[in-house]
């Protein structure tokens, strides 16, 4: 299951296995993915920028901001970034 937050220019997302969801407590041993898009370089989500040198910054200001969201289990809004589930194979 993928977990996403987003602003106008990107979309960070931790891919979870085990069955995770974030009514459980998040732990990294559950991350297997992380994806950094850019969509100003990369509007179409083909390259995945999360561990560039570039983006290093902003990757881990997200992860963090995706860290709260687990920690409170509860959807909200931070400096525009909604955080948000991605459902697949429904």
């Amino acid at each position: 299951m993928g977990y996403s937050i987003r602003t106008e220019l990107y979309r960070f997302v931790l891919w979870a296995n085990n069955g995770f969801t974030s009514k459980e407590p998040f732990t990294n041993d559950r991350v297997y993915a992380k994806e950094l898009d850019d969509y100003k370089k990369d509007p179409l989500e083909t390259i995945n920028v999360a561990d560039d040198t570039h983006y290093a910054s902003l990757s881990k200001e997200m992860y963090d901001k995706m860290l709260a969201f687990f920690k409170n289990r509860k959807c909200y809004r931070d400096k525009g970034i909604i955080f948000y589930q991605l459902l697949f194979g429904l």
